[in-house]
Formats: C-alpha cells, structure tokens, sequence
C-alpha cells in the first residue's frame, strides 16, 4: 500500500453567502490499488471532501452537506461494527452448538468484530475534516458573487 500527500489548488466557494477564494488543500492518500485507483486520486477526492469542513471567513458556517457527510461516516462506521458483531455472534452460536465451552474467549472475538470494523471504517473516513484550518489556506481575499 502506498500513501502519497500533495496539495491541491481549486476554488472555493461558500454555499451559504457566496463568498469565493482560491484554496490550497493538502491531502494524503493511501491505496492498494483498489478499482485502479491511485493513491493521488484519493487524496485528490479527500482534498475535495475537506473543503466542505472549512468555515468562511466571511460568514462563519461550514458547507451545509459536511453534516450529512459526517453522519454518513458514522452510520457506515456503526454498520460495519454490527456486521462484524452479527458475523461474531453466528460463531459463537456454532461453537455453543458443537459444546465448546470458550465462551470468554468467543466474547472477547465477538466485540473485536465488531469494533475493528466500525474503528477501521471511522478512521479511514474521518480525514476530510481532521486538522482543516491546518491543510487549508484560502489565497486571496474573496470577492461577493455578482447578483444576476
């Protein structure tokens, strides 16, 4: 697996009172070349992601959809625990029905399989909005959208 940071330049745009900037991000990326991505291309899709968690320097407020996000982070996080909690809890019941009696040491797996998962999926996702005012430097004074 290879991990890559670079810094992206792109625009930024709040979407509350219109207040634009260039922005330059830095992103890492890890990859295994999953589905032929690069670790460039994730931390390309990171820095893009981060942009939603900074606040605008002129009206304060994050971009409405980073709430969304990271409750779509925390319901894949949970998810995950209680699949890997319900995989846990069908081998205990298989062991129960061939009368082992590891019952401690099948807890013991069954709450590592459901709390690895659910740590692994929260860490991976959670990036975007870790150290945001650190990564993220708007350039220029932003400029009030023109009214059509």
């Amino acid at each position: 697996m290879s991990a890559i940071t670079e810094d992206f330049v792109g625009d930024y745009q709040c979407r509350r009172c219109g207040y634009e900037s260039r922005a330059r991000v830095s992103a890492t990326g890890g990859a295994a070349n999953v589905g032929g991505e690069s670790a460039s291309d994730i931390a390309g899709v990171v820095a893009s992601r981060t942009l939603l968690f900074v606040r605008c320097p002129n009206c304060g407020k994050r971009d409405p959809s980073a709430t969304t996000y990271r409750i779509q982070v925390w319901l894949g996080a949970l998810l995950a625990g209680g699949a890997g909690s319900l995989l846990g809890l069908v081998f205990m019941m298989r062991s129960q029905a061939r009368r082992e009696s590891n019952v401690g040491v099948i807890a013991v797996a069954m709450v590592v399989a459901g709390l690895l998962p659910a740590f692994v999926v929260w860490l991976r996702y959670r990036r975007a909005w870790i150290d945001v005012e650190r990564r993220v430097l708007l350039f220029r004074p932003g400029r009030k959208p023109r009214p059509s």
